[in-house]
């Protein structure tokens, strides 16, 4: 599913973006604040993907490989 692939790369940028925000003058703004709340967002969407079933093995995989990548 060409979706999960399109939110995944926008999770990734998003914290890309998180990580130089953190350390500029946009740390402490309201801006900073809805970076992480996007990205928040599009986590949910892919765990509900995968919690009702929408995804097909190939993206299960993909998404348990980018998942466990975060967390290393």
């Amino acid at each position: 599913m060409e979706i999960v692939k399109l939110l995944l790369d926008c999770h990734k940028l998003l914290l890309s973006i998180a990580d130089k925000a953190r350390n500029s003058e946009l740390a402490k703004s309201k801006a900073f604040e809805y970076i992480i709340e996007a990205n928040e967002k599009i986590a949910s969407a892919l765990t509900r993907l995968r919690m009702e079933g929408l995804l097909d093995p190939e993206d299960i995989k993909l998404l348990e490989e980018a998942m466990e990548s975060i967390i290393r």
